[in-house]
Parts: structure tokens; C-alpha cells; sequence
């Protein structure tokens, strides 16, 4: 029997990235000549690809948003992205899932360079059979062919993955590759933005993720014996 897979989503789903991410485009805003402008303003940031919101602030003409992401990437990764926690709930989550035997993965817009750390400073690495992730800062963050390419690599049955997410682009994203999703309500996202994305589930807290999945399998098994 196909094993179910789960494939998650990082920032704002796994993990509580807003502080570090928010704190990093303020900088590089700084030092683009954007004073004032305050890290808890730009939580809509975070999600989205960051090259398009840096274009929405600074334009999309000559290069500054590719300036301001490179800007960003350093101080980033000289320590922001550490200015981070796992949501309550999430490790027992992944424990109780892959006790059941599903096949974990993470599918993220963050680049590995970033992901890789932070997994592994959480102790988070260790649960997922694949991560999937653009190569470098500046790489396409677009989640559908992200989510495509995780099928493909890891041979996964779109049948028997469902996508958990925080933002509309990881539900479209999951849309696109006809799987099914798991919208979380507290990540960034509002619940309006959610629902116009329309995922197959809801889940208020990692807990409720469990619930979901299991309910998911059993309808699943249940339906496969009856035909």
C-alpha cells in the first residue's frame, strides 16, 4: 500500500521565521535608502516570493530589489535566521506522524542555504526524508514547481500527498499539482486570503494537523474497501 506523504511548508507552518525574516528586509531596506521603515510593517513579506516584494517597495526598475536581496541574504545569514522558534506543537506533530509510517518532506521558498541550518538547529532535519528547496537566494521561489519537483524527485503518488501550508501560493501551489492541502490559520496568512485560496482542509494548531491526517488516511482506506 502507497504510504502517505506530507509535505510541509517551512516559515509560518513549521517554524516562527517573521522576527528574523522582517528584522533582515528592514535592513536591507536601510541600506537601500528606505528609512524608517519598521520590521513589524513588513509581515506581509514573509511567505512570497521576497524578490516581488522587494519590488513592490522599491520598484522593479534597474536592479535594486536583486541589490536588496543580496543585502538581505547576508545579514540573514550572519545570524537573523536563527531569530526563529518551532511552533508549539510541531514536534510532537512530526513524532506522531512518522511513528505512523508517512513519508515526510519539507517544500520551501527559503533557499537550502538558509533551510538547512535552521532545520538542523531546531533538530527538525532528522524527521523528513527530502527537502525540497530553490538552490540559491535568488532562484525561483515559485511554490507549484517546487511542490512538482518533490513529486518527481521522490516518486511520491499525488494521490496520496497532501501539501501543509500557511500562505495562498503553498494552497495554489498544491492545486496545481492536483494534491490535496492543509491550510494552517496560525501562520501568516488571514483566513480570507486562505479561503479564496481553496484548500481541502483547515487546521487551527499543529494538533489539528494530526487529527486531519488520520481522519484523511481512515476515509481514504475506507473508500478503497468499499470499491
Amino acid at each position: 500500500m502507497t504510504k502517505l506523504a506530507i509535505l510541509f511548508d517551512l516559515d509560518g507552518t513549521l517554524t516562527d521565521s517573521k522576527p528574523g525574516i522582517t528584522k533582515s528586509i528592514a535592513y536591507a531596506l536601510e541600506q537601500m535608502g528606505v528609512r524608517g521603515v519598521k520590521a513589524d510593517s513588513l509581515g506581509w513579506c514573509v511567505g512570497p516570493p521576497l524578490i516581488e516584494s522587494l519590488a513592490k517597495i522599491l520598484g522593479a526598475e534597474d536592479d535594486k530589489p536583486e541589490k536588496a536581496l543580496h543585502i538581505f541574504k547576508d545579514y540573514y545569514s550572519a545570524g537573523a535566521m536563527l531569530d526563529n522558534r518551532v511552533y508549539e506543537g510541531v514536534l510532537p506533530l512530526l513524532d506522531n506522524l512518522k511513528n505512523e509510517g508517512m513519508r515526510l518532506f519539507v517544500v520551501t521558498a527559503k533557499p537550502y542555504c538558509h533551510t538547512i541550518p535552521i532545520l538542523e538547529h531546531f533538530g527538525l532535519k532528522a524527521y523528513f526524508e527530502g527537502i525540497v528547496a530553490p538552490e540559491r537566494v535568488g532562484d525561483s521561489e515559485e511554490k507549484a514547481p517546487l511542490i512538482a519537483k518533490a513529486i518527481e524527485q521522490h516518486r511520491l503518488d499525488p494521490n496520496a500527498c497532501i501539501f501543509v501550508g500557511d500562505r495562498d501560493c503553498d494552497i495554489i501551489g498544491a492545486n496545481t499539482n492536483n494534491i490535496k492541502s492543509i491550510a494552517v490559520l496560525y501562520g501568516y496568512a488571514t483566513k480570507e486570503e486562505l479561503i479564496n485560496a481553496k484548500p481541502t482542509y483547515f487546521a487551527e494548531s499543529p494538533q489539528q494537523i494530526a487529527t486531519i491526517i488520520h481522519k484523511h488516511k481512515t476515509t481514504n482506506k475506507q473508500n478503497k474497501e468499499k470499491q
